[in-house]
Parts: C-alpha cells; structure tokens; sequence
C-alpha cells in the first residue's frame, strides 16, 4: 500500500532511508520519492501496484496510500481527493470524507501557497498513522515533528532507538494488544482515525478535525434483529459494489 515517513524540518535524504530502511520496503519492490521544501522533508515509497500515488499541480503536492472507494461511482479516487482537498486548502472548508471515500487509506498533501501539511486518516484506522515530535525546544527554533505510517521509523529517528515502554509492553504480553495512542515505543503515538490534521511550521496553528467518530444509533434488543441489520448493510455494500466495479476485495 506504500508507507510514508515526514519531517517537519529540513532532513538529509540518506537518514530518512536509513530510518526506514531496516523494514525494508524497497525489498518489495516499492518505487522510493524523496520531496524537501521550505515545509520539511518527506520520503513516500509507492508500492509497486495500484493506480498512482503521486500528484502534483500548482496548488497542491500529495500522496495516496490505499486503494479506497468512491462512493460517487462515476469519479476516481485522485478527483475526488483532489477535489475536497481544494476546498479544504482554499476554503477552509471542513470534509466529510466518510461520506466521499470508502476502505483503507491515509492522504497526504502539502499546501504550497502557505507549507501546511494535510494528513487524513480513514475513519476507523485501516492504515494507522504515527507522530513524534520533540518537546522544549526554544521559542525561535525550527519544529522538530515527524509523522509515518511505521512506528519503528520514528523510533530510529530518536537517540535512543532501543527504548520500550514497560507498561506498553505489558500491556501486549496480558491482552494481545497496545492500548491506544500508546505504541511499543515511548516517544511514538497514533494519530486518531477519522480526523483531518493540518501541522504547520507554528504548533499553535495545527488542526485537528473529527470528520467521524463512531456512535450507537440502533440498540438492539434481539440478537436477530442486530444479525439482520448486518446483513442488510452487507447486502447493501456489496450491490452498490458490483454495480459499479469490476472487482473487490472483502477484509473479515
């Protein structure tokens, strides 16, 4: 699906592989873009299948990670992220992009007319997204935050690598799982899914918007009326699927 991994302050090329490169994603045969702006750095490896990844105009420069659905079966994926990106950079304006895109999938886009960076996450975390960024640093010195889809990257990028967080570990060895935002990694934590990021160069600028959060409309009282509601939303997905695509993959 590829794999992201960016720096808020300029970074050389060669150390942003080297962070990411013991996981090795080249061994797969992911193509390797590496980006620098006045907004930072980014390395985005594209996987070796699947529509583009990759696009550039004179607005915007972003990246897909995920082969997500349009719910508009008559658009693709890049128009309709193109598109609600537009208005997100040019107006301000809020996105519900549950509403627009279906599956997996993370969005990154750069703003170049002021070098903020736009991270969208799929409203249950399909393709989780990671932070890091180092605290107390002087009023006047550049922002050190790095965002990836590894955790291991970001902790490579530390000066101490090896560290673990003993609770979160714990935590793995009782319950088979890390309880969120937390991750192996002390310094390292996931971004929340469904929301709309925007970091800038100023921490006091960021956004963070929920575009979706889950709730329970419907409580059931019966069992065969919960298993009735799942079939029927299945049922519903997969009609609108086959009507419009050639092919589809179910996770379960």
């Amino acid at each position: 699906m590829g794999d992201f991994l960016f720096a808020s302050a300029t970074t050389q090329e060669s150390k942003l592989v080297q962070a990411m490169g013991v996981f090795g994603p080249e061994a797969v045969g992911s193509k390797r873009h590496f980006y620098q702006g006045d907004w930072g750095s980014l390395m985005f490896w594209e996987a070796p299948y699947g529509e583009r990844a990759v696009h550039e105009d004179d607005r915007m420069l972003a990246f897909l990670i995920g082969q997500p659905i349009p719910t508009q079966a008559d658009k693709s994926p890049w128009e309709v992220v193109v598109a609600n990106l537009r208005r997100a950079m040019q107006e301000q304006a809020a996105v519900n992009w549950d509403e627009c895109l279906w599956g997996a999938f993370a969005i990154l886009a750069i703003d170049k007319s002021n070098n903020r960076i736009h991270w969208v996450i799929d409203p249950v975390g399909f393709v989780p997204v990671y932070r890091m960024e180092q605290q107390g640093l002087p009023a006047d010195a550049e922002r050190q935050l790095w965002i990836s889809t590894v955790p291991e990257s970001l902790a490579a990028l530390t000066t101490t690598p090896d560290a673990i967080d003993p609770v979160t570990v714990c935590d793995l060895i009782c319950h088979t799982a890390v309880c969120f935002p937390h991750t192996l990694h002390p310094q390292v934590k996931q971004l929340p899914p469904g929301h709309h990021f925007q970091f800038s160069q100023s921490p006091a600028a960021d956004q963070a918007d929920a575009y979706w959060t889950p709730a329970e409309r419907d409580m059931f009282t019966k069992v065969d009326d919960a298993v009735a509601a799942v079939r029927e939303r299945i049922e519903r997905t997969a009609d609108f699927v086959a009507r419009h695509y050639s092919s589809a993959a179910v996770l379960l």
